[in-house]
């Protein structure tokens, strides 16, 4: 009798040893799916501030020249229809970051002023876009 008692002890341990390690295991990979959701979540946070940094600084920019002076200011790769600027991890622009801002517009304003529509996109180093935004700015002629 002694036997079996001490066996299903033993049973009832293992059992119980078994059904603590699934819940470690549990545990486990609940931590490591809601650090894997922070870093996303942080990355959305940082690329939704970039562009919309990047639109306040299109609502005030004169030209699009002005905006690549604004935003780049020699850091990022300017051509005729638009500018990437990379940021690194401390969110200041330097040419290996870890993240890509991106401006592109659509049209020069006329002499006399004209609208121009801007999209504005951040993208990973693995070029995964993270955030879009499409504004438009009218530029018009300045006052005398």
């Amino acid at each position: 009798m002694k036997k079996r008692t001490t066996m299903a002890f033993y049973v009832e341990a293992l059992l119980l040893v078994l059904a603590l390690l699934a819940v470690v295991l549990i545990l486990t990979q609940c931590f490591a799916a809601a650090e894997r959701t922070r870093e996303n979540a942080r990355q959305l946070t940082e690329a939704v501030h970039l562009v919309r940094n990047a639109a306040e600084a299109a609502a005030g920019a004169d030209s699009p020249e002005t905006l690549a002076r604004l935003l780049a200011d020699d850091a990022g790769n300017a051509t005729d229809s638009g500018l990437q600027i990379s940021y690194n991890e401390s969110m200041e622009p330097d040419p290996a970051g870890a993240m890509s801002l991106q401006i592109s517009w659509d049209k020069r304003p006329e002499p006399g002023g004209g609208l121009v529509t801007y999209t504005i996109w951040v993208t990973t180093r693995e070029n995964e876009e993270l955030y879009r935004l499409e504004t438009a700015v009218y530029l018009g002629r300045e006052k005398p």
